[in-house]
């Protein structure tokens, strides 16, 4: 039942003859003082329903309510049980191969407890449960199930209900193994690793069996992966490999064994094939250079490499090896060393890394690191914006439509001399534009024009870049304002004084006062008291007018606003027109008797308000800090300690307590003497 009281501000006076309707459903029926309408939640949709209700009187301002009505299903239970067990979301079930799972669901409503019979409940990917009395039910064989973890979904919906959706797990397990590793009949385990050399033969063997029992597993898949399967032999599984068919270094291996109905193994194991031990030596530019070294240099000048490649033991030059600048090219060997040379004219500004690698078979690999800072040549970078340097203060603030100079001296630090060929871009706001170099003036300069840009705050990177110098970047910010438009009364004055009856035309003028330009084109309202309307330029001279005739007696306020297209700012103009009648000769008394009045009232006011509102004691302490903000000098004060104090005030309350218990009951009430009084 929706009610709507829909009543005057002022008098709160019900308002009768409204159109009161619920956008979409059907009008309000006046009642009384107030409008309803009935309606049946069965004709909103489930979840959240937009309902508006829009009044309207002529004559009155109209009122839009709007409000949220939430279609609620109801509240469901869900339970599960396997078996005749009961288990919860998330339950993880252990069954193992031929099992029959019965499935039972109870779906009920939340509030009575009683079943919802005709759901439809699913075992999402297997078959809809039977409904069977007050349950649901489905059997299910674990033969289906996959080895390992099953996520199990049942789905439980019925109409107007809230759906239930319960995950569970069932996990099939497989039989538990052992697995034993041989090699060279000496026991290994998970993640060993065997050192071994060239031309050595490996005899592997694998016992794979049952946990429980004990008992050797026939039939099963033992593989070396990469390699070759095992052969079973009796009660274990075994394979042959050569070490001339192993990579220099670690070498990995994997064994895995599986067998249906029973876990799996994998077992990992290393080989380590050893090299013979080497040394590497690094010279950069005849200089000894270690792992992680930094080599600075400047643009333009070359890198001298030297490597030194040797046998540990015998210190001899290992001939033929492989020694490589990672990602720029090999080493040329020499007699005794290997050799590059390189430009930094290749290499980017700053840090770059450098891996060099030597190999050679049967011996040790060795790798080193270093790193080479090529410096460019620091920069500075001046900006000038419309002539004047903006470097430390990039921001600017123009009208739309003005012509902004952007104006950039881009020189080396130490010299201070220009670099020429830079390339200066402005970027930012969908822009993208090269400055242009001008090398009488040595700088570079673009002239924007500003319609280009959006009104607001303009964010935009000047960026100048040369080759074998430092970038330098500048972030200008260029705030765009709409042009500002002035309103004016073409006589001047705002204020038209008349006689009641009299009309007025108006003339307004509309000026731009960035540019200095009038606006013509423009569209200019007027509004005032007794309605509005528009002002026309019927001789398009930028002079817009408009008359009011007969006005009525009385001060009237008209507000005049203009706009003329997203580019200009207007504020709005008011203008006063007086329609009075003059006084008569014998009634000017009146107003000096008013005036006098009004002054006397607010003098008395004046002086409460400064002064008499405060207690008398306020009132000195007031006049006191006065005085002393002031500097004045001030009498001589009586200041007592705190104790003394205190002191005090317990005896005047002691005497008061005293004077009270005497006079409680008095038997009459006698007038002081009034000379006693003064004289005292």
């Amino acid at each position: 039942n929706i009610t709507v009281f829909f009543q005057d501000s002022l008098t709160q006076q019900h308002l009768s003859g409204a159109n009161v309707e619920l956008l979409g459903v059907d009008n309000l029926t006046e009642t009384g003082s107030q409008y309803n309408i009935t309606m049946n939640s069965i004709n909103l949709e489930q979840g959240i329903n937009v309902l508006i209700i829009n009044a309207q009187l002529e004559n009155y301002t109209s009122q839009i309510f709007q409000f949220f009505i939430k279609l609620n299903e109801r509240d469901t239970e869900f339970e599960l049980y396997i078996n005749n067990l009961q288990h919860f979301e998330s339950d993880t079930l252990n069954v193992v191969i031929n099992e029959i799972l019965n499935i039972t669901v109870f779906f009920q409503d939340s509030l009575t407890q009683q079943h919802l019979s005709g759901a439809n409940v699913e075992l999402l990917g297997v078959n809809n449960l039977t409904e069977t009395g007050s349950q649901y039910n489905i059997m299910i064989n674990s033969i289906n199930l996959k080895q390992g973890i099953n996520v199990l979904i049942i789905n439980a919906q019925l109409e107007n209900y809230t759906s239930q959706t319960f995950q569970f797990f069932i996990k099939l397990n497989e039989r538990d193994t052992e697995f034993e590793l041989y090699v060279n009949n000496i026991q290994h385990f998970e993640s060993d690793t065997l050192d071994v050399v060239i031309n050595e033969i490996l005899n592997i063997s694998v016992f794979f069996h049952d946990n429980i029992t004990q008992q050797h597993l026939s039939g099963a898949s033992v593989e070396l992966l990469g390699v070759d399967n095992l052969t079973e032999t009796g009660n274990y599984y075994n394979i042959t490999i050569s070490t001339n068919d192993l990579e220099q270094g670690i070498n990995v291996f994997i064994i895995s064994a599986y067998l249906s109905n029973f876990t799996s193994q994998t077992f990992q194991f290393f080989i380590d094939l050893n090299d013979r031990d080497t040394t590497l030596l690094l010279f950069v530019n005849a200089t000894l250079t270690f792992d992680g070294n930094t080599i600075i240099i400047k643009t333009n000048e070359t890198l001298s490499v030297s490597v030194f490649y040797r046998d540990s033991l015998t210190d001899t030059h290992l001939s033929g090896a492989s020694v490589e600048l990672l990602g720029v090219d090999n080493l040329t060997e020499t007699v005794s060393s290997y050799i590059l040379t390189i430009t930094t004219q290749n290499l980017n500004p700053g840090v770059t890394k450098f891996t060099i690698t030597a190999q050679s078979n049967n011996f040790q690999s060795q790798t080193i690191q270093f790193n080479v800072k090529v410096v460019e040549r620091a920069t500075e970078l001046q900006l000038f914006l419309n002539w004047e340097i903006k470097t430390s203060d990039p921001v600017i603030e123009l009208p739309l439509g003005s012509i902004l100079n952007i104006t950039i001296k881009f020189t080396e630090n130490q010299s201070g001399l220009f670099i020429r060929n830079s390339l200066i871009q402005l970027i930012g706001e969908s822009l993208s534009i090269n400055f242009i170099e001008n090398l009488n003036y040595k700088q570079h300069s673009f002239i924007l024009n500003t319609t280009i840009l959006k009104i607001g705050v303009n964010l935009l990177t000047i960026t100048a870049n040369a080759t074998s110098f430092q970038i330098e970047t500048t972030y200008l910010r260029i705030t765009i304002n709409k042009i500002t438009a002035v309103i004016s009364f073409a006589s001047g004055d705002p204020y038209i004084n008349i006689i009641p009856g009299e009309s007025v035309k108006l003339r307004i003028m509309l000026n731009d006062s960035d540019f200095g330009a009038h606006i013509n084109n423009a569209k200019v309202n007027y509004r005032w008291t007794y309605g509005k309307g528009n002002l026309t330029d019927p001789d398009n001279d930028g002079i817009f007018e408009v008359d009011l005739l007969e006005i009525p007696e009385g001060s009237y306020t008209i507000t005049i606003t203009a706009s003329a297209g997203d580019n200009y700012n207007f504020k709005s103009y008011e203008i006063t027109v007086s329609a009075i009648r003059p006084l008569q000769e014998d009634q000017s008394w009146i107003v000096y008797v008013l005036s006098g009045g009004i002054v006397g009232l607010v003098s008395i006011f004046s002086v409460y308000q400064l002064h008499f509102k405060y207690p008398l004691l306020v009132r000195k302490i007031r006049k006191l800090r006065k005085k002393i903000r002031k500097g004045k000098k001030m009498k001589p004060m009586m200041i007592s300690k705190r104790e003394e104090t205190i002191e005090i005030v317990l005896q005047n309350q002691t005497k008061i307590l005293d004077f009270e218990s005497e006079n409680k009951y008095p038997n009459k009430i006698e007038k002081p003497n009034k000379k006693n009084v003064m004289g005292s």
